[in-house]
């Protein structure tokens, strides 16, 4: 390991449970005993965890002292609920289904699955994070806008093994970036002149209900609750008033629980050769994504486990991974039509045309911020109105602090690099399709 944590929100960072997946697939080439090694040190790390008030990363160091107080309090209280939740048993039953899974009892393994996730309740919730983002895709080469949907029904011998999808069976993948969908294609970001990419923009994100295991506590914790307490708010206050729900109540640990949930499911793949037919870091997200597909989800939000953040990573301000992040849409076969695609879901999203670096245009800043005004000011204010708007901010926003590090330690703000003028661009494109339709 490269670094213990000091309280809850190193714990909490996707380097440092990436880190620690690592180190337990490390000790041994099999997978359930690296599951098994990954949960006994999980415990062993949460346990030792200190208040944030030690930390010297996450404490407020320039804050005033009844701010630190209200912070450190907030913070500690998630603590200890997270470390009384059944975690544990997460644990315990994924790995039992894995076992299930690679002894040939699959009917035992999806049973356990879905008992788990029934107990914990986690066939309630849907994603609140739908609404106001853009979705990206991407395919090498030149190609149009029907070229970008998912693997046709007829194509699919070309399915490889994927984290949540099994051989044969098309998903529409999206990305929440341009560079995430660099990582996922395989392709260096800074060398992805002859790819395509176009942007897939959901229609009505309150239609959709998507299983969540991104990292949403550590989003909440390290970016609204610092953002609050620097601000000078009474944490305290507002909690024991009811304004807003208490640290570790219910919703911290429902995402932190899912949290353990998708670390089983992020286990990097150990090696990949074209020899490999069988991924055992894949059958729990597979298993999960059968028992979700079942449960009337219509997709998974998960973190990518392929992005180098050693050479792409938030370097202050508000640590957002939105740029890590992936969603994963379920795909209907009919076998009465003679369609190759599903064209219900894709009907739901509006699909930009696809376009190359070479395509870009230099669009200066106050070109778009006027854009931006038009679009927000118009009389037809609605979820697009805002979508488009906070399209037009999100390089500003999500990504102000992104930077790709080079061998020699020189930075470059991600709106400079290939991905981030790209992506730039593809949101100038969006704002200016909401300015024609109206």
């Amino acid at each position: 390991m490269k670094h213990q944590p000091h309280c809850l929100l190193c714990f909490l960072d996707d380097d440092f449970q990436a880190d620690l997946r690592l180190a337990a697939q490390n000790l041994s080439p099999r997978h359930e005993r690296a599951l098994e090694v990954y949960a006994l040190r999980f415990e062993a790390t949460l346990d030792k965890l200190e208040s944030v008030s030690k930390c010297p990363i996450h404490q407020l160091k320039d804050a005033s002292d009844k701010d630190n107080e209200h912070f450190t309090w907030w913070i500690d209280e998630v603590l200890k609920a997270v470390r009384s939740s059944h975690y544990q048993q997460v644990f315990a039953e994924m790995r039992k289904a894995y076992i299930a899974s690679i002894t040939g009892r699959f009917g035992e393994s999806f049973s356990v699955v879905e008992k788990l996730m029934l107990d914990l309740g986690i066939d309630q919730p849907r994603s609140d994070r739908l609404d106001k983002v853009l979705y990206f895709r991407g395919r090498k080469g030149r190609f149009g806008r029907e070229d970008l949907y998912h693997i046709p029904f007829t194509k699919r011998h070309c399915i490889s093994n994927q984290r949540y999808s099994v051989t044969g069976q098309p998903l529409l993948y999206l990305g929440l970036s341009i560079l995430d969908v660099a990582f996922e294609l395989g392709a260096d970001p800074q060398a992805i002149d002859d790819y395509s990419f176009n942007t897939y923009f959901l229609k009505d994100a309150n239609a959709v209900r998507v299983l969540d295991l991104g990292n949403s506590l550590f989003q909440i914790l390290r970016n609204n609750v610092v953002g609050l307490a620097r601000e000078g708010m009474d944490l305290k206050g507002m909690a024991t008033k009811g304004t807003v729900d208490p640290p570790g109540a219910k919703n911290d640990v429902d995402a932190f629980i899912r949290f353990t949930i998708a670390a089983t499911c992020s286990f990097r793949r150990r090696s990949v050769t074209t020899l490999d037919a069988f991924a055992p870091e894949y059958v729990l997200p597979q298993t999960l994504a059968h028992w979700a597909r079942q449960a009337k989800f219509d997709g998974i939000l998960y973190t990518s486990t392929r992005v180098d953040t050693r050479k792409w990573r938030v370097q202050k301000g508000l640590k957002l991974n939105r740029y890590l992040e992936n969603i994963a849409f379920f795909t209907d076969y009919d076998p009465s039509s003679d369609a190759d695609h599903d064209l219900k879901l894709l009907q739901q999203f509006e699909i930009s045309p696809p376009i190359q670096i070479s395509d870009i245009k230099n669009v200066a800043d106050e070109v778009m911020d006027a854009h931006r005004i038009e679009v927000a000011k118009d009389g037809k204010s609605n979820s697009l109105t805002h979508i488009g708007q906070r399209a037009g901010y999100d390089l500003d926003a999500a990504f102000g602090d992104l930077v790709h590090v080079d061998e020699y330690g020189n930075e470059t703000p991600y709106a400079e690099t290939k991905p981030g003028r790209l992506q730039r661009y593809l949101q100038f494109l969006f704002l200016m399709s909401r300015l024609v339709e109206y």
